[in-house]
C-alpha cells in the first residue's frame, strides 16, 4: 500500500492534468483527493478531529510543501 504522503505513481498521460493545473475532489467527510498532473494525494483530519486519518491534514501538507521548496 502506498503512503498518502508518498502519493501514487503517475497515471497514463491521457488521464493526467496539464502541468500547473490541480483538481480537488471531495471523497467523504473531511477527506479530499488532490490531483496534480498524474499524481494523487489524499488529505484528511485526525480521528480526534472528526476525520478518518487517511492522510496528512491540509495544514501538514502545506507546511511540507513549503519545507520541500526550501530544501530544494
Amino acid at each position: 500500500m502506498t503512503s498518502p504522503m508518498q502519493g501514487t505513481p503517475p497515471v497514463d498521460a491521457a488521464a493526467a492534468l496539464p502541468a500547473g493545473r490541480i483538481r480537488i475532489e471531495h471523497l467523504s467527510q473531511d477527506r479530499y483527493e488532490i490531483a496534480a498532473r498524474g499524481h494523487r494525494l489524499v488529505v484528511d483530519q485526525p480521528v480526534e478531529a472528526g476525520g478518518q486519518d487517511t492522510g496528512p491534514t491540509p495544514t501538514e501538507l502545506f507546511a511540507a510543501s513549503l519545507a520541500s521548496c526550501v530544501a530544494f
